[in-house]
């Protein structure tokens, strides 16, 4: 300040008074810097950052109880910041504001993982002008800015003007729904990636006191949340309309809107590709689909060839999040469906066409459902799926096939990633795959961990891949009714023995109900009993599946124990028994 250098940012702050200038000489980190009411006016304090960088990674400040904040500048002050730029991975808010402030050529830059609901500039009271000014929203979430007629404060008025760029949406608001003495927002130059959200307490107050509030837009201001090369969209199913095949589709903001639908055709032979950019598309409005099923936040038609790239798309409105008959290639994407009301839903519903999930996570709806589908549907032809790079699936794969048909054929591939669920083949599916099993594949890499459909096993192609093969020979050993008259001190075991010879390979399984008059004795609480097992090279093994403890008469035990044999061609002359044995008093029949 004059030719008196501080150690600190903060320093200079409380060392200032009314009329200095605050000039930066390197970049620099600190705390937090609160402006205390009516320091600074008439004539007001200027921060010139000199082209540097002032980071907050150090003590917040804010009210009481809400010290959340960079910068906290409170009323009846003139404040200008200039020519450089304020950042923060620790605060709510970057500047909260009830000064008279201008920013000029300054960039603000939040960016705090840990809150979705962040403010980069919070204007509460007071004029602001923001002029050849930059203004990152919270990557997380939240707004680049707010207009927000706050609490008893009297009025805010923010103009955007100059070579601005505000990169998120910007919030109007108004406490109580009570315009006071007015707000408005005056977007003379510049441009908004992003939205103006006017919540319901503004469009309240708006409706009792026109005369005091004003939304005003120059024709020049362009506000949108995508791009075609220059051409800008206020929304992201704008730009869909507006999209001819070849293009790319780039989001600059995260958004929110109604389902989206592609018609049959429209992006082929080149394709579509949509570079969400980091963001976010969140579908909240109306959803999509055929005519009585418009349950989808996308419906993708056939015939096209469509990427969609680097971003999230979520809802909690959808059924399905995806419905996809097209060629589609999701690269780098997250796809997250969370619908309460549904408990048999699908992420991704793949019924035709091409698929890639290439570094890719999906991720199931918590209430129920897949997180994605083969299904070969209808009269459409066919549909392939392949799980590549590192991608994450978290919920169970649904394999269908329409009538039991596979058409032309389906498959799913699992190259490499991680499966954090089931495959489960339908009946259709399994008909289909029995019926036509050159046109049916389920196929993984040696090195993707995965357990085989339940009926199936994964068979070695002899290239470093494997394929399902439905479960050749399945032989029933015993089903039989255990009545205990009396176990006295006792116990009651079954027991499984598998005799086979040199070479064969037997699975072993089965379930074994336990009635309710046995449950919770001694500590145990068994409902019911499931085992199973695997024995190679020949030999035989004996399985101790229970053991109930003594004190009760006439009880009825059943079971059922099953065994799979492979290997040979001559795998059934393997034989396989089940006994009751009992102890002591025991009896059984």
């Amino acid at each position: 300040i004059g030719g008196t250098e501080y150690a600190t940012l903060e320093a200079a702050f409380a060392a200032a008074v009314d009329g200095d200038t605050i000039t930066l000489l390197a970049n620099t980190a600190g705390n937090g810097i609160q402006v205390p009411q009516g320091k600074f006016q008439p004539n007001g304090l200027t921060v010139d950052f000199n082209g540097f960088t002032y980071t907050q990674d150090g003590t917040l400040v804010g009210s009481t109880g809400t010290q959340t904040q960079a910068f906290q500048l409170l009323k009846n002050n003139n404040i200008t910041f200039q020519n450089g730029t304020i950042t923060s991975t620790k605060a709510k808010m970057l500047i909260q504001n009830y000064s008279n402030l201008t920013l000029d050529n300054m960039t603000l830059t939040l960016n705090n993982p840990n809150y979705a609901y962040a403010y980069t500039l919070s204007n509460n009271n007071g004029d602001i002008v923001i002029d050849d000014t930059t203004i990152n929203a919270n990557p997380a979430g939240g707004f680049a800015f707010d207009v927000c007629r706050y609490a008893s404060y009297p009025s805010v008025n923010v103009t955007v003007t100059g070579d601005s760029q505000i990169n998120g949406d910007v919030e109007v608001s108004a406490s109580g729904n009570d315009a006071k003495d007015g707000f408005s927002l005056t977007l003379d130059s510049g441009e908004i990636a992003g939205q103006v959200v006017v919540d319901s307490s503004a469009a309240a107050a708006m409706q009792a006191s026109p005369a005091v509030t004003s939304i005003t837009q120059d024709p020049g201001f362009d506000v949108y949340v995508a791009k075609i090369g220059n051409a800008t969209y206020p929304t992201l199913e704008a730009a869909f309309t507006a999209a001819q095949d070849g293009d790319t589709i780039t989001l600059y903001a995260n958004t929110a809107g109604n389902g989206i639908q592609v018609p049959q055709g429209k992006f082929q032979p080149n394709g579509l590709t949509v570079d969400f950019n980091g963001f976010t598309y969140t579908q909240d409005g109306t959803l999509v689909g055929s005519t009585g099923t418009q349950t989808q936040a996308f419906q993708l038609l056939k015939n096209n060839n469509i990427t969609f790239q680097n971003g999230t798309i979520t809802s909690t409105k959808a059924k399905m999040l995806i419905q996809n008959y097209s060629n589609l290639t999701l690269d780098n994407m997250t796809l997250t469906l969370n619908n309460p009301n549904y408990a048999y839903a699908y992420t991704l519903s793949n019924n035709n066409g091409d698929i890639v999930i290439d570094d890719t996570t999906i991720n199931a709806n918590p209430a129920g459902g897949f997180a994605f589908d083969v299904c070969r549907y209808a009269s459409y032809p066919s549909v392939n799926v392949t799980v590549t790079g590192d991608s994450v699936i978290n919920g169970d794969v649904e394999v269908d096939a329409s009538a039991g048909d596979a058409k032309d054929g389906f498959s799913l591939t699992l190259e490499s990633g991680e499966m954090n669920g089931d495959i489960n083949v339908t009946a259709n599916g399994a008909a289909a795959i029995e019926a036509t099993p050159e046109k049916a594949e389920v196929t993984k890499a040696a090195a993707f961990t995965q357990e085989a459909p339940a009926g199936y096993e994964w068979v070695d192609n002899g290239d470093g891949t494997s394929s399902i093969e439905p479960i050749d020979t399945v032989v029933t050993i015993s089903d039989k009714d255990a009545y205990v008259d009396d176990l006295g001190e006792g116990n009651l075991r079954f027991v499984t023995t598998v005799t086979y010879g040199a070479g064969k390979t037997v699975q072993y399984f089965g379930t074994w109900f336990i009635p309710e008059s046995l449950k919770d004795v001694e500590g145990y609480n068994y409902a019911e009993v499931k085992y199973n097992g695997v024995i190679a090279n020949g030999g035989s093994y004996t399985a101790d599946l229970l053991q109930i403890p003594a004190g009760k008469v006439s009880t009825a035990i059943t079971g059922i124990s099953f065994v799979k044999i492979s290997g040979v061609a001559d795998a059934v002359t393997a034989t396989a028994t089940t006994t009751v044995e009992a102890e002591k008093n025991a009896t059984s029949k």
